[in-house]
This record gives structure tokens, sequence and C-alpha cells, in this order.
């Protein structure tokens, strides 16, 4: 659906948003990775099928529950704490990211564009308010959000020296 006075295109303008987008999802991999890592190294008999299965969310709460409070972990599990809301927001961005399709919306004055991740319910759509967008800096910046995640689970996992 278009609105009057406003090009859409899927393509123009796009480098960009496919290497954050797929950067993005790799990082999120990453995380993801990380935190069975550490699951299986922490519980006595490894990671059962039904945490095998589950979300990240389930198991990011076990991981935190598991991690020894000692002086060793103390910095990175402080780090993993802080982060636990923006693991959140991020797991939702990845599954919007992961099962939307990408529609460049181009504003009034013809200045400024959008990428909205528009889900199918909302192909329709995809210029009202309560329809998820994301502009091409929230998409970068998200990105580098992950790294000090990673970083912190890597120290975790014994992939980086602790300090």
């Amino acid at each position: 659906m278009k609105k009057e006075g406003m090009e859409t295109s899927v393509l123009s303008g796009l480098d960009g948003w496919h290497y954050w987008t797929g950067q993005f999802l790799l990082n999120f991999g990453m995380v993801e990775h990380l935190v069975f890592v550490l699951l299986r190294n922490t519980l006595p008999g490894g990671v059962s099928e039904s945490l095998r299965d589950a979300n990240l969310e389930l198991r990011w709460e076990r991981l935190l529950k598991l991690l020894p409070a000692d002086e060793a972990t103390a910095k990175w599990l402080k780090s993993l704490e802080e982060q636990t809301q923006a693991l959140t927001e991020m797991r939702r961005m990845r599954n919007r990211l992961a099962h939307g399709f990408l529609l460049e919306t181009v504003a009034e004055d013809l200045k400024s564009a959008t990428c909205r991740i528009v889900q199918v319910k909302d192909w329709d759509r995809p210029y009202e308010s309560e329809v998820w967008s994301l502009s091409y800096d929230e998409l970068a910046n998200a990105c580098q959000k992950l790294n000090p995640l990673i970083e912190a689970l890597s120290g975790l996992a014994g992939f980086q020296e602790r300090a």
C-alpha cells in the first residue's frame, strides 16, 4: 500500500542494511552459541534435551543462576546481569528481522528514509504508526550493543583471558 506522495522500493539504498542485518543476526547467533557452551560446561552431565530445545530467554535465566559468584567470574557475571534487559530487546529485534521483510519508506519531504520490518500481518499497512520500524542507525547501534555481551560470554567460556 502506497501513501500519497511517497515512493517505496526494496532495492534503492539498502546496501548497508544488508550488511548490518547480517552482522546483527551473526552476532546474535554467537551470543546463543556462547550461552549454550557455558551451560554445557557448567551443568553436571551436560545440557538436557529440554534445555537444548528451550529458547534463549530460558537458557539465559538458567545460566545466570548456575554461574558461580566467585572472584574469577564476578566481573563477567555483573556485566551479564546488567545486559539482561538489552538482551530481551535484542531477542525481539532478532525475531522481527528473521521473520519480517524489509521495506524502505521515504518521508513525505523525500529527504529521509526509514527501513520498516513488516510482519506478514502488517503487509497492507506499512505506514501505520503501530507497525514496528527500525532506522539504519538503530540497526547499526543494536549490532554494536551485542559486542560487550559477546565479550563477557567469551570471557566466561574461557575464550578470552579473565582479568
